[in-house]
């Protein structure tokens, strides 16, 4: 069978992504650093290994340094890879929901998941995928869950990141 010419389109990224993450998952048990795969005008494939900073305003200045890079290299499409913790909040209202998942953290609930998310965006729109990160009872990393479409969550420091002349 062969291999489709050109880049990879923005789910493939995704699936490309998602599929590194696993790898690196079943070596160190854990995805540290992130990972961004961006592609420019050229069909250049990049592979960041991207450290998450601790402090917002030191997120805040790496968004903004891989913004200048998506600027300079002509990035046209790109997947953010990295683990985070999650909660599913199920209530009837969105008020609700809003209140239950502003009330802690993620990282401090215990009803807290455990994944890795792809979250990207390129001109025809968004890619929002999530992989539960399945573990033993001790702890240990067993594998990756099927990949579930996040739905619309494209919000946060590094998400929409493409400059406007690259979404038209």
């Amino acid at each position: 069978m062969a291999r489709p010419k050109g880049p990879p389109d923005l789910k493939a990224l995704a699936d490309l992504g998602l599929s590194m993450a696993e790898q690196t998952m079943r070596t160190k048990g854990r995805l540290k650093p992130s990972q961004i795969y961006a592609v420019d005008g050229e069909a250049n494939l990049y592979v960041i290994d991207f450290e998450i900073e601790q402090s917002a305003i030191l997120k805040d200045i790496s968004a903004l340094k891989l913004r200048a890079f998506f600027k300079e290299k002509k990035v046209e499409r790109y997947v953010f890879v990295t683990e985070v913790w999650y909660r599913v909040v199920r209530t009837r209202t969105p008020e609700e929901r809003l209140a239950a998942a502003n009330s802690v953290p993620p990282s401090q609930a215990p009803d807290r998941m455990e994944a890795i998310i792809a979250v990207g965006q390129d001109r025809q729109g968004t890619v929002e995928l999530c992989r539960p990160i399945l573990r033993t009872e001790g702890g240990k990393y067993r594998g990756l869950g099927e990949p579930e479409t996040m739905g619309d969550v494209s919000v946060g420091r590094f998400a929409n990141m493409l400059p406007r002349d690259a979404l038209q």
